[in-house]
Formats: structure tokens, C-alpha cells, sequence
């Protein structure tokens, strides 16, 4: 496919025979050849990952086939209300077809998202979540392409918006596609990610007071698992980890470089009790989507497989625990 897509983009310098035709455009024929050489991409495989330790529920637990609307209360229900949607899809979240909200989000993302969307061919849940993260402006651009897109006509695939209160602009506009599902119970979620522990390792280590020995029992699953091992403390909000992690890659390629591949590396993310709740939908990108990306550019900051093979979050002693609903479906140790 790399090959065709290179082919389509060479000129094509061959003379032919007959009478000379005139001269093109070469901006239009440098568009034309970039279309083709874009074309060769839809070959491309896209990955789903099945679920199967969840089932039985109702394929249209979404509600509407072309939009749905669902708000809630607060935001540790925005991850069990996307898990159980794509648990009804039968497959884990994947980049391309969800976006998960935080302050740094573009419009750019949520554009590129409900492009796909409009332009599915198969069946697929697209979802944007954490829509009150989103600043009025992008909120109002938001609604006037879905409200245009469902002008149209027929859509291949539903469209999911979950957002935290009933006050949001975009929320607002759609109040006739609300749905009200139940979502899964914590026992449930928790079998998800035990799943989800064949794609993409990790686990949650805490303890009930400060000074247990998370941070060595952290280091001894690494050697356990003959991997390298890479700490990377996070003692600010979610803006600053994505700064953070994007020194990561340089430093485990320099950390472990000759030694071994980059992937054979455990990644301690050591969260400190100053991290806000809005740590969540990192932690929620990083573990189901495997891999944290950059807001901006989408290219990716820290992947499993590429930056590292297995990954341990240190959660502080304390309440820190109860604001991060990611860190509590995970796997858990408790250090005594």
C-alpha cells in the first residue's frame, strides 16, 4: 500500500504519442496525484478489538441510530456510560472512532471525528465524550455540523455525545436525542479491563498510608517481567502530563537505547495526591485507546508497543483514588 501511495505521487514524465496536449495545472495536478496516493490508504486495516467477557446487552442501548444525546451527573460517569456503549458495539474504544474531551482539545479533533462519521460506510459508534471540556465557540461549530449533517439525509452510523450537566450549548441543541441507559456495573467494567489486559498490561498499585513500598513493588514487577524501567512522576494537572510525557520517548530511547528495544520497558506513572480529576480522561486515553497523543498534531506522545510494554500507576494514599475512575476498574494491589 506504502508503495502505491509513493507511485501515485511521481509524475508521470512518459511521453506519449500524437498530438502534444496542453499544459496542466501543476497545483491541480499535484492535487489530483495526492488523491490517489490517498486513495491507496482506504486498503488499510483498521483495528477493532473484540470484546467477549461482557455481553448480553441490547445493540441499541445508544438509542437513535443516527444521534444520540446523554448527559450526566458527574464525571466519573463519563467513562462507565462510553465503556458500556462500546460494550454494546462489541469491541473496545479506538481513536478513530472516539474522542475523549479534555481542555486541550481542537477543533481540529472533534472536526476530523465527525468527518468520519459523515462519511462512514460500515456501521460504526462514533462518540465524542467530555463535551463541557470544549470551549462555547467549538460547542456552537460542533452543533451546526451535526445539525447540518443530519439535514442531509441517511447515516450509515450513530453518533454518540455524553457531557457532564444538562447546561451545555451542544448538549442543549439535541435535548430530543436524549437517551437515559443504565450504565454497567462496577463489577462489569472491571471484567472489561481485565480483558483488556491481553491488548494493553497494566495495573493500579495503592495503599491505604504513605510509605508501604508502592514505588519497590512497582520495581520488582519490572524485573519480574525482565523489562526495563522508566519513572515518570505526574504531581499537576492533565495539561502538564501531556508535557510531561512528550520528554518520554527521547528519554527511554537514551535510558535503554543499546541495551534493548524501547518497547521492553515498564512505565511507572506516579501519580502524586495534587493531581486534579481531569487526570482522568488521560489516564482513560492512555490505557483504552493504548497509547496518549498529542492534542494538536495526533501524532503519538507515548504508545504501548512503541514506548513501553507494560504500564504501573502509582495512585497516593488518600482520596486521590476515588477522583480517578480509570485507576479504579483497573487492576489493583493494594501494599500493606
Amino acid at each position: 500500500v506504502a508503495a502505491a501511495a509513493a507511485a501515485a505521487l511521481v509524475p508521470n514524465t512518459a511521453s506519449s504519442e500524437g498530438p502534444k496536449q496542453q499544459p496542466t495545472d501543476p497545483a491541480a495536478d499535484l492535487l489530483e496525484r495526492l488523491g490517489q496516493a490517498l486513495a491507496c490508504l482506504l486498503d488499510l486495516p483498521v483495528r477493532r478489538r473484540p470484546i467477549r467477557s461482557v455481553g448480553g446487552l441490547d445493540a441499541t442501548v445508544v438509542g437513535s441510530p443516527r444521534l444520540s444525546v446523554l448527559c450526566c451527573s458527574r464525571p466519573s460517569q463519563v467513562v462507565d456510560q462510553v465503556l458500556t456503549a462500546y460494550c454494546a458495539a462489541t469491541h473496545f474504544p479506538e481513536r478513530d472512532l472516539l474522542v475523549m474531551c479534555t481542555r486541550n482539545t481542537s477543533w481540529e479533533a472533534v472536526t476530523n471525528l465527525l468527518l468520519r462519521w459523515r462519511a462512514s460506510t460500515h456501521p460504526e459508534l462514533y462518540c465524542l465524550a467530555g463535551v463541557e471540556c470544549l470551549s462555547f465557540e467549538v460547542q456552537k461549530q460542533c452543533a451546526a455540523f451535526v445539525r447540518g449533517t443530519l439535514q442531509q439525509g441517511s447515516l450509515t452510523s450513530p453518533l454518540l455525545l455524553v457531557g457532564v450537566g444538562e447546561n451545555q450549548h451542544l448538549l442543549s441543541q439535541f435535548v430530543a436525542h436524549r437517551v437515559s441507559p443504565e450504565p454497567l456495573p462496577k463489577k462489569s467494567l472491571c471484567r472489561l479491563t481485565t480483558e483488556l489486559q491481553h491488548f494493553c498490561p497494566s495495573h493500579v498499585y495503592t495503599s491505604k498510608r504513605a510509605g508501604t513500598g508502592k514505588t519497590f513493588h512497582v520495581a520488582l514487577a519490572a524485573a519480574e517481567h525482565s523489562l526495563g524501567y522508566h519513572h515518570l512522576p505526574c504531581h499537576k494537572s492533565a495539561s502538564l502530563l501531556e508535557t510531561r510525557l512528550g520528554s518520554v520517548p527521547a528519554t527511554v530511547e537514551k535510558g535503554v537505547g543499546e541495551q534493548a528495544d524501547r518497547a521492553r520497558l515498564l512505565l511507572h506513572l506516579d501519580l502524586y495526591d495534587t493531581v486534579g480529576s481531569d487526570l482522568d480522561r488521560q489516564l482513560f486515553e492512555l490505557v483504552f485507546s493504548s497509547g496518549l497523543f498529542d492534542p494538536v498534531g495526533g501524532w503519538p506522545v507515548l504508545a504501548f508497543g512503541r514506548h513501553f510494554e507494560r504500564l504501573a500507576i502509582e495512585v497516593a494514599s488518600g482520596p486521590l483514588g476515588a477522583r480517578l475512575r480509570v485507576s479504579q476498574l483497573l487492576p489493583v494491589s493494594d501494599v500493606a
